[in-house]
């Protein structure tokens, strides 16, 4: 899996908070247009508690 990450991270589709202890990855707005290119919707941000922000 952390493979996959870092791919992601190469092409500049996600990138890190760098928050520790627990960093989070984002979508970059590169990775934005490619989510929804990959399924058909624009993607909406999402919280903690999986809620639109």
């Amino acid at each position: 899996m952390a493979a996959q990450w870092q791919n992601l991270e190469e092409w500049s589709l996600v990138a890190s908070n760098m928050k520790f202890p627990t960093a989070t990855l984002l979508l970059t707005d590169m990775g934005a247009v490619c989510a929804t290119q990959l399924i058909g919707v624009k993607a909406m941000p999402v919280g903690p508690r999986n809620f639109a922000s």
